[in-house]
């Protein structure tokens, strides 16, 4: 007569005949952004419900060695500029040439560059890296993101940093985004360098 199974065993036996709708929960060490190609545009560091389309993610890229802040709602991206906006930038010319300018609502130094998306393909543009605030009591045109229009600005007195064209980002990535587990392993996962034409 075979004597009954020891308790060891019968729990190893149950182990081994786990069911198949077992699910594997795990924290993701990361989570990045990634375009219709799978293209990875940044670390995304903060998701807030704010957005008029529902959650927005912010989003961290490097391009040249200059950390930049986005903000997307899965369909399109936004700079950031700390005055609400992220989507034009603006100009002491009547018709939108010159130095581009992005809004922010404080004088004070900002531990990112403030960034918007402006322009015909949605440029990035990303304050000049170390610009200080400047006040002006008006500017005079104003562009807007995915339009090729040059509009007149409302004159007012208005906070403004220097700017420069970072990305085009229309050509660099597809909509629309996701975000997805990432490995964090290290390295630059965003394009290392702007394309020609940039910061001008």
């Amino acid at each position: 007569m075979r004597s009954a199974p020891r308790p060891f065993v019968i729990v190893l036996s149950f182990l081994l005949a786990a069911p198949a709708w077992a699910v594997d929960v795990r924290a993701p060490r990361c989570l990045e952004l990634a375009d219709a190609q799978g293209r990875v545009v940044g670390t995304v560091t903060d998701v807030v419900e704010q957005g008029p389309k529902g959650p927005l993610a912010t989003v961290i890229t490097q391009v040249d060695g200059e950390l930049y802040l986005m903000q997307t709602d899965g369909e399109s991206l936004y700079g950031v500029d700390l005055a609400g906006s992220g989507i034009r930038v603006w100009f002491k010319t009547p018709d939108c040439s010159g130095t581009p300018y992005i809004p922010t609502a404080s004088p004070d130094p900002s531990l990112f560059l403030r960034t918007a998306v402006a322009g015909p393909g949605d440029l990035l543009y990303g304050q000049e890296p170390g610009s200080a605030v400047e006040s002006f009591e008006a500017v005079l045109s104003v562009q807007e993101a995915g339009d090729t229009n040059c509009y007149p600005a409302v004159p007012r007195p208005i906070l403004l940093v220097p700017a420069r064209r970072v990305l085009d980002l229309g050509e660099t990535y597809t909509a629309p985004y996701s975000v997805r587990a990432g490995n964090c392993s290290g390295g630059n996962t965003a394009p290392a360098s702007a394309p020609p034409g940039a910061g001008r």
